[in-house]
Formats: C-alpha cells, sequence, structure tokens
C-alpha cells in the first residue's frame, strides 16, 4: 500500500461522498485500499463545508506569481523594523 498526495480525482471522489451524506468514517471504509488517513479525509470535508468544493484553492491562497522589486524596496525603507542589507 503506497500512502501519499490525495489526488484532484480523489478530492473530486470525497467531494461527492459528503453531498451525498456519507461520514468519513464510511469514506475511509469504502476505500481501504486508497491508505487515506481519518484526519485527512475530516480535513477534505471540512473544506467542502467551509468552501463548497475540495478540488478548488482558496482564493488568494499560495504564493503571488510576481513580486517587484519596487514594490519590496518601498515596503522596506517605510518600515523601521526592517534594515536593508546590500552585498557587494
Amino acid at each position: 500500500m503506497v500512502i501519499g498526495k490525495i489526488s484532484y480525482e480523489d478530492k473530486a471522489r470525497i467531494e461527492t461522498f459528503r453531498e451525498v451524506g456519507f461520514g468519513y468514517r464510511t469514506t475511509v471504509a469504502k476505500f481501504p485500499e486508497k491508505g487515506w488517513k481519518l484526519c485527512s479525509v475530516k480535513a477534505m470535508y471540512k473544506r467542502v463545508d467551509e468552501r463548497g468544493s475540495a478540488t478548488e484553492r482558496k482564493p488568494g491562497s499560495g504564493r503571488p506569481k510576481t513580486a517587484r522589486t519596487e514594490e519590496i524596496g518601498r515596503c522596506c525603507t517605510t518600515s523601521p523594523n526592517i534594515k536593508l542589507i546590500e552585498y557587494n
């Protein structure tokens, strides 16, 4: 049995079981070959309840696509606690 990251298809499957009304223990029991942990399925159920989907990311989550040096410099110069270190 290989335990790893829950795939997109598995998240969609877990979401469907939540919408049908199965409990997380039932979902884990139906797929013993997947090796899902109870806390992982419980977290997916919580995502479905809070956001409406287990597969979609929360808006604004993750690393920003770009970081402009002007924005970084402006941020650092306005904060008195942050000092810029120059490397030669």
